[in-house]
């Protein structure tokens, strides 16, 4: 039986909770029991998972309601979710392991979607790093979702009377499930976002949020017209969400950008959408531009949804190759650095270019199994034997 505790859970427009809801309705669907407590409020229905929706704030608090839901249900794994945005910043969630570990004897495995630290308090910045080696080292076990991350958990000093908690690397799967669309349907897409006969459409996918680079997708669009390439922009998906606060600010910006840029004849918002709607939108888009401003990522989901999908992908280059391995640059996508005129050029090249296009979209859907959630299923699974050292699950 496996105990999820996460910051968020759909309705909730996060990566972190879309990937927890389906990795447990994998996880229900091969016989395993599983349970999940979240932040209080409404929550999606999973098939063979119980939610409790139990938890008004991520404080000291939160400790007791854990070890309330662990003393009950008896978890053999309790696995923490962790980002540090999806828990709002809230340091007590560092400890989580360790509460239960000492009060319950629970073995709680974390997943890390990402490095970032809690909030301490100001110029709290060693501290900060160290807390997540400490979420690390106090863990029964470990998995992230890119190499690099690997490798920086791999470097972190442990006590030298705690033996180094076990570590895997298992990818994210994509939160969109490819739907096929029939060319009708794709024309209609293109006609409501206003695309003509020889233009050619641009989408962007996710939540807006300042490390998405959405104001670059607004330069690089806004320079490609000016020298003559006829496109249009799609932003599909899009809403802020609730786990980060800038978000509404960010996309306030983002507003007020694509009128500065004289974009508003270009540029089409599809909202928030259900999963087939996002897929059909990405089907599409003749191309998919995805500029992290902290690079690309096998922790970013809208990347991994527009590789599923088979879609010729431009984004930027990761600041570690480790971060897409093992994705290729030039052969899966085409990464360039984080400047409109460096991603303006790299969607020349692919909007020009249709063999190229075509064997960018068509190299990612051969890797797309990577990212199956049957497989990340089972590797979860594994690796909960191998924490709690036993046989067969």
């Amino acid at each position: 039986m496996v105990l999820f505790l996460t910051g968020e859970f759909p309705p909730d427009g996060g990566g972190v909770g879309d990937y927890t809801a389906l990795l447990a309705g994998r996880l229900a669907a091969s016989g395993c029991e599983v349970k999940v407590l979240t932040r209080s409020g409404p929550t999606a229905k999973v098939a063979g998972v119980g939610v409790f929706p139990l938890v008004d704030a991520w404080s000291s608090r939160a400790w007791k309601l854990a070890l309330r839901a662990a003393r009950e249900f008896r978890p053999d794994v309790v696995h923490l979710q962790f980002q540090a945005a999806a828990f709002g910043l809230a340091p007590a969630v560092m400890f989580l392991p360790t509460v239960l570990g000492r009060l319950g004897e629970f073995r709680v495995v974390v997943t890390f979607h990402d490095l970032r630290p809690p909030y301490l308090f100001p110029k709290a910045g060693l501290l900060r790093r160290l807390a997540v080696g400490m979420l690390y080292w106090t863990s029964a076990g470990a998995v992230v979702t890119n190499g690099a991350d690997l490798v920086s958990l791999q470097q972190v000093r442990v006590p030298p009377d705690r033996p180094r908690p076990p570590l895997a690397f298992i990818p994210i799967g994509s939160n969109i499930p490819p739907v096929p669309a029939r060319p009708e349907e794709v024309e209609a897409l293109r006609q409501a976002a206003g695309v003509g006969p020889e233009e050619k459409l641009i989408g962007h996918f996710g939540l807006m949020n300042w490390s998405k680079g959405v104001d670059l997708v607004l330069g690089t669009c806004r320079q490609l017209l000016d020298s003559g390439c006829r496109v249009r922009l799609v932003l599909i998906g899009g809403s802020a969400g609730r786990a980060d606060p800038t978000n509404l600010k960010y996309a306030e910006f983002i507003s007020g950008e694509a009128k500065r840029l004289g974009l508003g004849n270009w540029v089409s918002r599809t909202g928030p959408l259900p999963p087939d709607r996002v897929s059909h939108w990405l089907q599409a888009a003749d191309v998919i531009l995805l500029p992290y401003l902290d690079g690309a990522s096998l922790r970013r989901g809208s990347l991994v949804a527009a590789l599923v999908h088979g879609r010729p992908v431009v984004t930027t280059r990761p600041r570690d190759p480790r971060a897409i391995r093992p994705l290729v640059d030039g052969e899966h996508l085409l990464a360039a650095e984080p400047r409109v005129e460096a991603l303006a050029a790299a969607l020349r090249k692919v909007l020009d270019n249709p063999e190229l296009a075509g064997r960018l979209g068509e190299a990612a859907r051969q890797v797309a199994g990577f990212f199956d959630w049957e497989a990340i299923g089972r590797r979860h699974l594994d690796f909960y034997r191998l924490c709690l050292g036993c046989g067969p699950w």
